[in-house]
């Protein structure tokens, strides 16, 4: 069955061919999901601009379009989903830290990928002059109902409405990470990026 309702499939009746026999496990029917472009309009959320372009339990993929010199999101900690983020034009500066590596800031280019697993914090903005794209991809992906709920925010960026909604949402605002993000302490060379590039935990692949 194909949907053409956009936001979390409906699950089809029950029938014999779509039950798991008695010898395997159980299995429940998933609708396939297409979502038309005339959909997928963008919406403000703050500075930003949203687009949801696919959206259901198990996993959601949007677009955030970042205007020249704009904050997207300072550093969250994330306690609930895992993130993906691939640079579809301009660059983004992220800050990243995990519970076995300080913060760090690096630059992400056009075509490279950005993967934050449950527990990860990050943060990440447009500092630069030209507009950044980039594709988000989230597990579970009911967690895109905290950006819809930011994308109602009226008043300030990042103030006290959104942390509230971030909070409910499984995250929190890191206001003063431990160390210095992009600052290296002395005799630590730039070897230590093959480290965050590579750890299972945390990767950026160009």
């Amino acid at each position: 069955m194909i949907s053409q309702n956009p936001g979390r499939a409906n699950r089809p009746a029950s029938t014999a061919s779509n039950q798991a026999s008695s010898s395997g496990p159980s299995r429940k029917s998933e609708s396939i999901i297409h979502t038309p472009s005339t959909y997928a309009t963008p919406m403000a959320m703050g500075p930003l601009s949203l687009r949801i372009l696919h959206e259901s339990s198990r996993v959601s993929l949007t677009t955030l379009t970042l205007p020249p010199n704009t904050m997207g999101f300072p550093p969250l900690n994330n306690r609930v989903y895992t993130a993906v983020f691939h640079i579809l034009s301009g660059k983004v500066q992220f800050t990243i830290s995990t519970s076995k590596m300080s913060p760090k800031e690096f630059e992400a280019t056009t075509g490279s990928t950005t993967s934050i697993p449950p527990g990860g914090t990050y943060g990440f903005g447009n500092p630069f002059p030209e507009e950044a794209e980039i594709l988000c991809f989230y597990n579970p992906g009911e967690w895109v109902g905290c950006l819809k709920d930011l994308a109602g925010v009226k008043g300030e960026w990042m103030g006290e409405e959104c942390k509230e909604i971030l909070k409910s949402w499984g995250c929190v605002l890191v206001e003063k990470p431990e160390g210095e993000a992009g600052e290296m302490d002395e005799g630590e060379d730039d070897d230590e990026d093959e480290e965050m590039m590579f750890q299972p935990g945390l990767r950026c692949m160009a």
